[in-house]
């Protein structure tokens, strides 16, 4: 049987090392985002498996209990993909305005 003060003690400890987790995660999407990080190297791309090397935790603990950090990591992947894909686009349509004039020339 755990004694009342002991579980209490256990459930600060895990709040605590959550919220210390926690910080770490988001430093790690800071540096990751600055292009700066310590563990991974910097043309890494940004994903849970990379923030998680980079924080020093397992990624399991990313998806379990820290969603919202998760979260963004999704939005800012989202983000980069959504401005890679617009770029492609203008350079097609680039592409594609100079064969119409090379065309005409002919």
């Amino acid at each position: 049987m755990v004694a009342k003060g002991n579980s209490e003690a256990l459930k600060a400890y895990k709040s605590e090392s959550q919220a210390d987790t926690r910080l770490e995660l988001e430093k790690a999407l800071a540096r990751l985002r600055n292009g700066q990080p310590k563990r991974v190297p910097p043309n890494a791309k940004i994903n849970a498996s990379t923030l998680a090397k980079e924080a020093g935790v397992e990624r399991s603990t990313i998806y379990r209990y820290h969603s919202g950090i998760l979260n963004e990591v999704q939005r800012i992947t989202h983000s980069a993909a959504t401005t890679r894909l617009k770029e492609k686009h203008s350079a097609y349509a680039q592409a594609e305005a100079k064969t119409k004039e090379y065309r005409q020339m002919l």
